[in-house]
């Protein structure tokens, strides 16, 4: 992602996390278009985070 939240790269569990087919129907979108509430949003970062961990 860049400074304006756009996708330039996923990996295949966040496709597959998404539901999509390919990295090809996330790049170039916006983040905030991937989730209906800035909640939403927040609570798959903090997810992602714990995954991580």
């Amino acid at each position: 992602m860049d400074f304006d939240g756009t996708l330039r790269y996923v990996n295949t569990f966040f496709v597959r996390m998404r539901g999509c087919c390919s990295a090809e129907e996330l790049l170039d979108r916006q983040v905030s278009e991937l989730w209906d509430s800035p909640a939403e949003l927040l609570q798959a970062g903090r997810e992602c985070r714990n995954f991580a961990s």
